[in-house]
């Protein structure tokens, strides 16, 4: 290559790289509302990237299918036979609440046809960049919010980005600020300040959550941080479900308010799982649970369960559910690994942790937004060099060569894989070929 050819390769590659990572950058700028019909569509703005792009893969020669894309694939497919045998399902409405699944789907198949190539702190700086963009907003509209008429929770609206409001910024910040405190701790005191600026009760408790779980993940504690909101969980749904609810509703003293207000999230939590009791094994497909809301007025008028167990049994059943928590449980095994050789992986890992443990509260989990920061956090882990014998991503690879041949393979080094033109079949390129055939 001439010196005159060298500098716009350079240019374009790196022009690439750009746009490739653009999309860590544009989730903490937000989503962006597309009109169908009489109703929206959420897409994050990565999307507009990521889904071009990935039209454009498709004609390599080799493409890589990870399995967290097959575990959220089949969780889909649960989703839409539920919905299919729910008579208040409507299909138009369960095909938008599965977007957010797809559009994990798609990243995920879109980056692991070149991850290794992309450099970790690449995708750090672009992600905390547009954490400062995400927490320099939040921090203005604050500001405007202060000065602004009307009680606390008038004052709250203020508090929204095309990301979404104050409660759902601050899952995104307390991740920010996690990562700043593992790669640029001069940002995490901008995160944290981000973080009580979006006036978010919640958001500020799970900022402590995660503070006391980094200590207790010290002494091989964590996994507390996770079991006492499951069980506690688990105990209201019971005292619901035998209605001793009326016993709190009595309650006149201090904090009856925020008392009523838990009681009525407790009394969703507690139809929900009612509602899921009747349609167990493939649920009643993604947002029909919006169809019996509004079919039951004397239910707290959401869209969602508010909790990501319930919000899981109830779109793709209990086997869709069990694929979305095995798909969870790769994405901490390869934090784990990522941890073993970069010791401020663990910053992500008890991260991680905390967040679900907020979406068991927050409609996190089956959000556009959210389920692409998970994709992200996996691909994050992977971008890592992993120690020898850690294991790697499995994958389906397909690929085909020139005179036509296909071949599927399920193999963990997919990069190496390549078809055969004399038998047709896939092989790994590091184990050499006989001699006239192509054969390995």
């Amino acid at each position: 290559m001439t010196q005159d050819m060298a500098l716009p390769y350079r240019f374009d590659t790196r022009l690439a790289l750009f746009v490739i990572l653009l999309p860590f950058f544009l989730l903490f700028v937000g989503d962006i509302q597309v009109p169908v019909g009489v109703s929206t569509m959420t897409v994050p703005m990565g999307l507009f990237i990521v889904l071009p792009l990935l039209l454009t893969a498709i004609a390599l020669p080799r493409i890589v299918i990870p399995a967290p894309a097959i575990l959220l694939a089949g969780a889909v497919v649960f989703g839409a036979v539920g919905v299919a045998m729910t008579p208040e399902g409507a299909h138009m409405r369960a095909a938008a609440g599965a977007l957010p699944m797809i559009y994990a789907i798609c990243t995920l198949i879109f980056y692991a046809q070149f991850h290794q190539f992309i450099k970790q702190d690449w995708i750090v700086r672009m992600m905390l960049t547009g954490g400062v963009v995400l927490a320099l907003t939040v921090i203005v509209l604050f500001y405007i919010a202060t000065y602004s008429p009307g009680d606390y929770y008038a004052r709250k609206l203020f508090i929204a980005t095309p990301l979404g409001r104050s409660n759902y910024l601050a899952a995104f910040l307390v991740f920010l600020f996690a990562l700043a405190s593992a790669r640029m701790r001069v940002l995490r005191w901008l995160f944290a300040i981000a973080i009580l600026c979006t006036m978010s009760r919640g958001g500020a408790i799970i900022l402590a959550l995660y503070l006391v779980a980094l200590m207790m993940d010290r002494k091989r504690l964590l996994w507390l941080v996770w079991v006492v909101p499951v069980v506690g969980f688990a105990l209201a749904i019971l005292f619901f479900s035998i209605d001793g609810q009326n016993q709190l509703r009595d309650y006149g003293g201090p904090f009856a308010s925020e008392l009523s207000s838990a009681v009525n999230r407790m009394l969703l939590w507690a139809f929900s799982f009612d509602l899921w009791l009747q349609h167990p094994w493939f649920g009643i497909g993604p947002n029909t649970f919006r169809t019996f809301i509004e079919a039951n007025p004397g239910i707290e008028d959401v869209w969602g369960t508010h909790n990501s167990i319930l919000q899981l049994l109830l779109n793709y059943g209990l086997f869709g559910a069990v694929l979305y928590g095995w798909y969870l449980r790769l994405i901490y095994r390869h934090l784990v690994r990522a941890e073993q050789t970069s010791p401020w992986f663990r910053y992500l890992r008890v991260v991680f942790v905390v967040l679900l443990v907020f979406s068991l509260f927050e409609p996190l989990v089956g959000s556009a937004a959210f389920e692409v920061l998970l994709v992200f956090m996996l691909i994050l882990a992977l971008t890592h060099a992993l120690p020898a014998g850690s294991g790697r991503l499995m994958i389906i690879a397909i690929s085909y060569s020139e005179n036509g041949n296909i071949a599927i393979r399920c193999d963990s080094h997919a990069q190496s894989l390549q078809v055969c033109d004399s038998c047709g079949s896939l092989h790994t390129g590091h184990r050499g070929s006989q001699p006239g055939t192509g054969c390995q």
